[in-house]
């Protein structure tokens, strides 16, 4: 679905004063769902001094076939609070053919945006893009130091607010299989230790370590085992009510 903005101008020279709407041009669409992605930025832990949030709009050529292959491109990356991050999104949806990759216009279908739920520290960024900046200061190879700084900035955790199991589904079943591992992982852990995020091909389980009750003591294991996780850890996830390859990822509601 592409987004249209469209400019207003009053004709005052007629007597009824007719309205003219004029379409300025097609944009790109970031936030596709403003319900789904308000109720993640609630969601979401509040910030401690010196912690922000970590974003990146990716293209990605497994969801489109009109562009280079490649895994995935990073096409804008930045920090934000809570109360800032509808703003900023919004702020990505370009004028249709702005985001290019190689000089090609990326497709609207190419684009998912993503976050890390768990804080980054700007203090600790600061100080390992110093010893980063003095460390390429003396190669010879050209280097961007904004580029070093919002890489540091991404691995610069502050704390474990979630372990982040990403989860892949079936194409088959796949609601079935979704409500199965849904019920193992709240059953191990909790169901209050545990929310989902559903994607494109798959689900995020955010288990929340301080608020786990299990009677296993190592509950990593058993939801691997339990399931096809394909990465574990401190991860970067699909944003809800934004684009993920023409899919609107959504926190699901569990009775």
């Amino acid at each position: 679905e592409l987004k249209f903005r469209f400019k207003c101008h009053l004709d005052t020279s007629t007597s009824n004063k007719n309205i003219i709407l004029a379409v300025n041009t097609m944009f790109y669409k970031i936030i596709s769902d403003n319900d789904k992605l308000n109720q993640f930025i609630e969601w979401l832990p509040e910030l401690e001094p010196n912690e922000k949030f970590y974003v990146s709009l990716f293209a990605r050529s497994k969801y489109s076939d009109n562009m280079p292959k490649m895994h995935k491109c990073n096409l804008k990356r930045f920090t934000s609070d809570k109360e800032r991050l509808a703003e900023k999104l919004a702020q990505l949806e370009l004028p249709l053919g702005r985001w290019k990759l190689k000089e090609q216009p990326v497709p609207q279908e190419a684009l998912a945006v993503y976050i890390t739920p768990n804080p980054r520290c700007l203090k600790t960024a600061a100080f390992k893009t110093i010893e980063e900046l003095l460390r390429k200061l003396q190669q010879p190879n050209p280097f961007d130091p904004l580029a070093v700084s919002k890489s540091e900035i991404h691995r610069s955790k502050s704390r474990s607010w979630v372990v982040d199991f990403d989860i892949d589904l079936p194409e088959e079943n796949r609601k079935e299989e979704t409500e199965r591992i849904m019920d193992v992982i709240e059953q191990t852990v909790g169901k209050d230790a545990v929310d989902f995020v559903i994607t494109r091909g798959g689900m995020h389980a955010l288990i929340k370590p301080q608020l786990v009750v299990s009677e296993i003591k190592n509950w990593h294991p058993v939801i691997k085992k339990s399931c096809q996780v394909d990465q574990v850890g401190d991860l970067l996830m699909p944003i809800p009510g934004c684009v993920q390859g023409g899919f609107t990822p959504y926190i699901a509601q569990r009775s």
